[in-house]
């Protein structure tokens, strides 16, 4: 893996921002259209619609703290990287799916979707702590710790699932 670039990672960060935006106006599209008639799923969309704005915050969040952080350890700048990539990839995948009439929306693919979300929030969230912190050492030492490597793993395993799912589904 390269160097690691702090502005190429904010910009990611910005650009999962305007995808989380644009994800939850279609989900509001949706259900001011009046197009879903299940309470069930209704309900679940806005809920996914209000964790997207979270996960919008979240992810400026992270952006700010890799343009200010005093360091950055190496396997932090790897993980970034690689799960920024990763989670714009996935998000923007699935976002389409919940464009007005393109047959997306339905369970199986919000469940997915909350899933992406949530795992890359606390993704976020974590690479936000570990970035405040003065030395690399200290990134490291909590980077390898296993609550820390368990988040890692899960927003992956999320991204590579919704790409997966977003792949069954286009072949």
């Amino acid at each position: 893996m390269g160097t690691f670039s702090r502005a190429s990672a904010s910009a990611s960060c910005s650009a999962l921002s305007k995808t989380a935006q644009s994800a939850a106006a279609k989900i509001e599209t949706v259900l001011s259209s009046g197009d879903v008639g299940d309470d069930a799923l209704r309900k679940q969309l806005s809920v996914m619609s209000a964790r997207l704005e979270l996960f919008r915050h979240h992810a400026e969040q992270l952006g700010r703290c890799i343009a200010d952080a005093p360091v950055v350890h190496p396997e932090l700048g790897n993980n970034l990287t690689w799960t920024l990539a990763d989670s714009s990839n996935a998000l923007g995948s699935i976002a389409d799916t919940l464009a007005p009439g393109s047959g997306g929306l339905d369970r199986g693919a919000l469940s997915l979707f909350e899933n992406l979300v949530a795992a890359c929030s606390r993704f976020f969230v974590l690479g936000s702590q570990l970035l405040i912190m003065e030395t690399e050492q200290e990134q490291h030492s909590k980077l390898v710790d296993p609550g820390a490597s368990s988040i890692v793993a899960a927003a992956n395993v999320a991204c590579h699932t919704a790409l997966a799912f977003n792949y069954a589904t286009e072949n």
